[in-house]
């Protein structure tokens, strides 16, 4: 279970003020859900359940455009999440904050937060790389693995007609 801080003055933001009561709780539970790199992979239906609310994805979508980057089908990017968990940036040694620069780089988001933040907030350190390779390297081998292990087997082999 992961421990978030969490922003006590959210329950005085104009805009979080705006939001009715299960749209505050989406808001929250996509918050909690998230990644530590405030990375969330959409799934809708379960939310509605979660938060006991009807609204289409298209109305949550609409609620919250100007809270995620969509960067790829399926998964939203939380900057402010993001910039409120680490406000001294993501240049630390710690374990946990190489893993959050870990999971921007395999999801293609370094240059986004550099964008967003500036070079200092984002310093990617070449053993940062290396691991990356090595995990891209990995799945790549295990993909390799499977498709030749089932490209052998002689029930996926084709056979001529008789």
């Amino acid at each position: 279970m992961s421990k978030r801080f969490t922003d006590t003055d959210k329950w005085t933001d104009p805009w979080f003020d705006e939001l009715e009561n299960d749209e505050k709780l989406m808001w929250l539970y996509i918050c909690d859900k998230c990644t530590i790199a405030g990375i969330w992979k959409i799934n809708f239906k379960i939310m509605r359940y979660h938060c006991n609310t009807t609204k289409s994805d298209e109305a949550i979508k609409e609620l919250f455009k100007d809270r995620f980057v969509e960067f790829t089908p399926g998964k939203w990017f939380l900057p402010k999440f993001l910039l409120f968990q680490y406000p001294k940036g993501l240049s630390s040694d710690k374990p946990a904050i190489a893993a959050v620069r870990q999971e921007l780089l395999l999801n293609n988001l370094s240059s986004l937060v550099i964008k967003l933040f500036g070079n200092d907030y984002l310093i990617i350190k070449d053993k940062d790389k290396d691991k990356i390779k090595t995990i891209q390297r990995q799945r790549q081998a295990g993909l390799k693995r499977i498709f030749e292990e089932n490209y052998n087997d002689p029930k996926y082999i084709p056979r001529p007609n008789d």
